[in-house]
C-alpha cells in the first residue's frame, strides 16, 4: 500500500496536482471497491485523473498483452486520456496507442 501511495503521490507531484479533491477521492475509493463507477462531475474537475491514478496502478509494466481499452465518445476525449497518460510518466506510455475513426453522418 505504501508503494502505491508513493507512486500516486509521484505522477501528482508530475501533473503539478499537490492534493486530489474531494471527487477524485471518492473516485479512488469507488473504483477500488466496486466493479462499475459512474463519475459525474463538471468540466475541469478532474475527472480523468480520478480514473486513471486506479486503472494505471492494476497494469503490469513487463506485461506485453493488452491489459486495458478505454472507449471514449468523441476524438477530444481520446486526444485529452492520451495527453495524461502520457504526462503521468508511467512506463505504460510506451505501449499507448490511440486509434480515431472518422465521422459518420447517421441519416
Amino acid at each position: 500500500m505504501a508503494n502505491i501511495i508513493k507512486a500516486q503521490k509521484d505522477i501528482l507531484a508530475k501533473l503539478n496536482i499537490e492534493a486530489l479533491n474531494p471527487m477524485q477521492e471518492e473516485a479512488l475509493l469507488s473504483i477500488g471497491a466496486v466493479e462499475n463507477t459512474v463519475l459525474l462531475s463538471p468540466t475541469g474537475s478532474g475527472k480523468t485523473v480520478a480514473f486513471l491514478l486506479p486503472t494505471m496502478e492494476g497494469l503490469d509494466k513487463n506485461s506485453e498483452l493488452v491489459q486495458l481499452l478505454i472507449l471514449v465518445p468523441s476524438r477530444e476525449l481520446a486526444i485529452q486520456i492520451e495527453q495524461v497518460i502520457r504526462e503521468m510518466g508511467s512506463a505504460i506510455k510506451q505501449m499507448l496507442f490511440t486509434v480515431v475513426g472518422p465521422l459518420l453522418k447517421i441519416k
